[in-house]
């Protein structure tokens, strides 16, 4: 059966608010925890399996059939953990503050997931076998979460992550389908040059002395937040800055694939162009211009620190003269 069965013998409702914390259970005979919402009043002990996801809670039933999270993408870098995703389903997602706990699962082969709509998959569900580290949903359910990884547990890129989910009362769900890891991708810094009204200039296109142009830097981050990032662009002596040109926004959906498509880069230099401006000095903001370089971020100079939101695109523009 399961490591832990929370079962229900008694009348709908009494079996709620069971808190399953930071515990290694593994080496089962089926899934580590099991939310049994198909024996109500018979007292199985040994649960009933994975129950699939709807995106709802039911004060009725064992710990709220509390909706176990869907981890969307887990990469590594160094012993730092990222992982995206949700509490419920893609379409429905479970509301609320919620805490996430995240496990180095071990697939024994014993803890597959149901078939859901007819997708043909059976996704081990765990075992939990080491606890790594904990975080929280926003309040909609959604999570962006960085962790540092404990010294003590033997963790690397191809291993499998999952998780628990736990409410604000203390109704903990089952483990989630087991995701691998992958190391995390450095995203890449891309520039364009582009005329004032948004046409993209080829590379070894000439242009009139005058001509006013903007350079649009940009980062299409595909996993989750970054913290402190610096981007550094040198102006070559053919351009003249405009002062206090530089808009940035940090809005705009990652694109699809690592290289953004050209209707995907109008979409972000429209939102640049249009996003906050930031002054030349350096200060309180994100960015400056000074000594012929535009910069991001805090490394080179100290502006303030620059963190790029969790599958967005950051970008920086910024008008220059041509000589």
């Amino acid at each position: 059966g399961a490591g832990i069965a929370v079962v229900q013998r008694n009348a709908p409702g009494s079996n709620l608010r069971n808190q399953i914390t930071k515990n290694a259970i593994y080496g089962n005979g089926t899934i580590s925890i099991d939310l049994d919402v198909t024996n109500i009043g018979a007292g199985n002990p040994n649960g009933d399996g994975v129950t699939p996801n709807d995106g709802t809670t039911d004060p009725n039933l064992p710990n709220i059939a509390m909706d176990y999270p869907v981890i969307t993408s887990a990469s590594l870098k160094g012993t730092s953990l990222n992982v995206l995703g949700y509490v419920g389903t893609a379409a429905t997602k479970v509301a609320g503050i919620h805490t996430i706990e995240l496990f180095k699962a071990q697939n024994d082969g014993n803890n597959n997931g149901p078939i859901v709509q007819g997708d043909g998959l059976n996704v081990p569900h765990g075992e939990a076998r080491w606890f790594l580290n904990s975080c929280a949903t926003a309040a909609d359910g959604t999570f962006d979460c960085t962790v540092a990884v404990p010294g003590a547990v033997p963790f690397a890129v191809g291993d499998l992550v999952a998780g628990t989910a736990t409410n604000a009362t203390g109704s903990t769900s089952e483990v989630g389908a087991n995701v691998a890891v992958v190391a995390a991708p450095v995203p890449a810094i891309v520039k364009r040059a582009i005329l004032l009204d948004g046409t993209p200039l080829a590379d070894g296109v000439t242009v009139p002395r005058g001509t006013r142009i903007k350079f649009l830097l940009y980062i299409n981050n595909t996993v989750g937040a970054i913290a402190d990032v610096s981007l550094v662009d040198t102006l070559d002596p053919g351009f003249a800055y405009v002062a206090s040109s530089i808009r940035t926004s940090n809005t705009v959906a990652g694109c699809a694939a690592l290289a953004c498509t050209p209707a995907e880069e109008a979409a972000i230099f429209a939102a640049a162009n249009a996003g906050p401006a930031g002054s030349d000095a350096v200060d309180a903001d994100t960015v400056s211009f000074t000594g012929g370089v535009v910069r991001a971020g805090n490394q080179a100079v100290a502006n303030a620190q620059l963190d790029i939101a969790g599958v967005k695109v950051y970008a920086l523009v910024f008008t220059v003269r041509v000589q």
